[in-house]
């Protein structure tokens, strides 16, 4: 790992972030053209990063300074380890396994992986944590591209991992006021989203808290509405940061007060425009 520390229990922390590596990605370039993104996080006491996105962001040299250097910086970066999460439910292995299961269950492959290598016919015999979460990684069924390095990309893990994080902190720390997603990644969203939706229909599952708290997203395109709207950056300085059409999810308030929300693709002029908006929110 990094040069950073290890998060191994909780310590009672009120506002936190979960790094995805698209957004320390996006982060790291707008430092590069001198538009510091820094500041965004300095309402955070906590800033995770899983050991799986971890993984991710040591393929880049670039990327791995710039982790190193907001650590260096006094921001409160920490790497956790996923096979420790059982720590963070009070050590409740089974509503741990609901957990990973409803965040993977969009993803055929790691659904039959759970059920075929993981869950027993009776749950009271459930591997530890530690062990089938080890197994899970190692036998990664899904995979990506092969890179320079040699390792090979396992697909979706990131993603999933931050998923898991969050519906962890949702059902079991209600001491926390925000608890925000910074990801570029769509899939992050619906995996996120997808999650909660089965736990809270799911009667075997029992969570420290009757319902969940609330998880924000905090896309690119979010921080590029959020440092025009704060004066750190001009329009010119969004057209060239913002340099392909993509999908956006936003609300805009219509003339009657009602709101609606949009998901449509977008384009570098059209963003300009709904950027400049006041009445415009940007949610992804």
């Amino acid at each position: 790992m990094l040069n950073i520390p290890e998060y191994k229990q909780y310590g009672g922390e009120t506002k936190i972030a979960l790094m995805d590596n698209s957004s320390l990605a996006f982060m790291h370039e707008l430092s590069q053209r001198s538009y510091p993104s820094d500041g965004i996080l300095s309402v955070y006491d906590l800033i995770l990063i899983p050991k799986w996105v971890m993984e991710e962001i040591e393929d880049s040299t670039y990327r791995s300074a710039y982790v190193e250097q907001l650590q260096a910086q006094g921001y409160p970066i920490r790497w956790i380890d996923e096979t420790k999460y059982g720590a963070f439910v009070n050590d409740e292995d089974v509503n741990l396994y609901y957990i990973v299961e409803a965040a993977v269950s969009r993803v055929s492959e790691l659904m039959r992986f759970l059920r075929r290598k993981v869950k027993p016919e009776d749950m009271i015999d459930l591997p530890s944590t530690e062990e089938w979460m080890s197994r899970l990684y190692d036998e990664w069924p899904i995979h990506g591209r092969t890179l320079s390095t040699g390792r090979v990309l396992k697909k979706n893990a990131g993603e999933i991992s931050l998923t898991i994080l969050a519906e962890v902190f949702a059902w079991y720390h209600d001491e926390v006021d925000s608890l925000t997603i910074y990801t570029q990644d769509t899939d992050a969203h619906e995996f996120q989203t997808n999650a909660e939706r089965i736990l809270m229909g799911k009667s075997e599952f029992t969570p420290a808290l009757d319902s969940p708290i609330s998880v924000a997203f905090k896309s690119n395109d979010f921080i590029l509405c959020q440092m025009y709207r704060d004066g750190a950056l001009t329009l010119d300085a969004v057209r060239q940061l913002r340099r392909d059409d993509r999908k956006l999810t936003y609300t805009r308030q219509q003339a009657d007060k009602s709101i609606i929300c949009r998901k449509e693709v977008i384009t570098k002029e059209q963003f300009i425009d709904l950027i400049q908006d006041a009445t415009v929110q940007i949610l992804f």
